[in-house]
């Protein structure tokens, strides 16, 4: 948003995943060996677990960063 909050001065979409089919968002596809194909299986990865979420987040930030 401008200063004074009345012009939008940049909107777009970053997907981690594209879950919704989205053809317009940019798309980050996750490392496969963060998927977990059942709850007991990310409660049983533990602290694993955890790195995927912080990979994500750097992931997103860092595609982000390319379109500013």
């Amino acid at each position: 948003m401008s200063a004074d909050g009345k012009q939008i001065l940049f909107s777009d979409l970053v997907f981690y995943h594209n879950v919704t089919n989205n053809q317009t968002a940019i798309i980050i596809e996750p490392d496969p060996k963060y998927a977990y194909p059942k709850f007991d299986d990310l409660e049983a990865a533990g602290s694993v677990a955890i790195d995927g979420l912080a990979q994500a987040v750097e992931q997103t930030a860092l595609a982000l960063a390319k379109q500013l």
